[in-house]
Parts: C-alpha cells; structure tokens; sequence
C-alpha cells in the first residue's frame, strides 16, 4: 500500500507536469514606482520591476503603483491612479482556463464615512476588465470589509457571504474560463472545492494578463490595498503560494488512496 501511496504522488506529478505557472512574483523589488509610470508628470518612473509590469491604464491622475517594503501598495482614493499589468507570455484559448492567486491585506482610510460600495471599487482583474474584485462594505454591517465579484463592467453581482478583517492578510483566487466568460473568487481555498462565488456576466474571450488597479476617488482616501505576491497559471494548483501547493498535491494523493481502500 506504501507503495501505491507513492506511485499516486508520482502520478500526481506528472500531471503537474502538464501544467503550467505562468509566473509568480513576490514583489522583492527596490521601494519605489512599480512602472516607468511617474505619476502624469511626463517624465520616466522608476520601474523597479525592470519592465516586467506595464502600465495598463488609468495613466490620468499623479499617484502610480508603488512597491515598499516588498509589497505592491495599490491605494483607493486621491491622488491614485493607474492599472499595471504583467503579461502571462500566452493567450487563453478555446477549452482553457486562466487562475490567478495574490496575498492582500486592506488598510482602512475612511474615517468610518465612505463606502467602498460602488463599481470602481476593484483592485484585481484580469485584461478586457474581467473578472473584477472589488471592495465592499461589511456584509454585517460591522467593522471590516469584503470582497464583490464582477465578470465585467457594472456593480459586483457575487458577493462574498462573510466579512473580512482590516489588516489581515489572505489568499484570494480568480479563474476565467475563455468557453462560457465564467469568472470565480476564492478567498483563503484549501482547495479548488473550496467555496466559491461565480458571476456570468462576461464574454468569452482571450486573457493574457493580471492588474493590479488603483481607483482615482475624488473624495479622499479610501485604503490600500497591500499585495505581498501574485501569481498566473493554468490551473488551480499551479498559483497556490508554496509550500501549499505541495499540500494540496500530496492531499489529492491521499484522497485517491483512501478511495481504494
């Protein structure tokens, strides 16, 4: 039986093999502007990623990406600006699927007045704006936050059922399958059956890229949104943070073991 149990492991890993990682980035980068981005200033920003991300849109307002401390800093208010994005070097195709992962905490600017409420409240999307999280109010009407889910433009019609803490990291996931345009949010799986919330609301289409956005909120700050790592993949497993996605490989395996029991 021991041997069987290594044999699964085995198998799982030439599965693995099938799959790719994209990229992973854990934002070790000098403190500085994440893009060549300065901020409309027209001048040349500091690009400490070295050209791996671009700036995607939102080059309008002073206030690009910036990295410190080893965390891309994406700040929701005024001044703010800028969508980058780091391309995966493919095109989502016909029968494929496209995942994401990024380790993000939220600092709460609002003073207890605004609302994250709104359709510009997102942080995270793949490119065409699909597959949007958002921001969102409390769903108890409590302290902290949580997540919304918008497969395009609009407010988030899939809501994450339970609140989330300020100043605490967590694992979200996203997935856009290119055949029906579904989009899907994960916030701390342990694995792809974890719980998930949905929404249908995009075309089908190609992806070739995650961004990261900050939203220009005339009114004043309303957070930051700090990404510690992100990842792109062709499947669940591939952007789970390590050592998890060893974890999950070594979970699958046991649980085919104990099926042939």
């Amino acid at each position: 039986m021991r041997y069987l149990a290594i044999l699964l492991v085995v198998g799982f890993m030439a599965s693995a093999a099938d799959a790719t990682l994209y990229w992973a980035d854990d934002f070790s980068y000098d403190d500085g502007g994440l893009t060549d981005y300065d901020g409309a200033g027209g001048g040349t920003g500091d690009d400490v990623s070295g050209g791996l991300w671009t700036t995607y849109s939102g080059a309008t307002y002073p206030g690009g990406i910036d990295v410190s401390g080893g965390k891309a800093l994406l700040r929701q208010g005024n001044p703010a600006s800028e969508d980058a994005e780091r391309l995966t070097g493919t095109s989502l195709a016909a029968g494929e699927t496209i995942y994401a992962s990024f380790e993000f905490s939220v600092e709460d600017l609002r003073g207890g007045v605004e609302s994250f409420d709104g359709d510009q409240s997102y942080f995270v999307h793949f490119d065409g704006y699909r597959t949007r999280v958002h921001l969102r109010d409390a769903v108890g009407g409590g302290g902290g936050f949580t997540l919304g889910l918008s497969g395009g433009s609009g407010e988030p019609p899939a809501i994450w059922a339970t609140d989330l803490a300020f100043d605490t990291p967590y694992l979200g996931i996203i997935s856009y399958e290119f055949d029906t345009g579904v989009s899907k949010l994960w916030v701390d799986p342990t694995t792809e059956l974890s719980t998930s919330i949905t929404d249908t609301g995009s075309d089908s289409g190609g992806v070739d890229s995650l961004c990261l956005r900050q939203d220009y909120v005339s009114a004043g700050d309303h957070g930051v949104v700090s990404i510690d790592s992100a990842a792109t993949g062709s499947t669940f497993a591939d952007v789970i943070p390590e050592p998890a996605s060893l974890a999950l490989m070594a979970m699958g395996a046991m649980t085919l073991l104990r099926r042939r029991r």
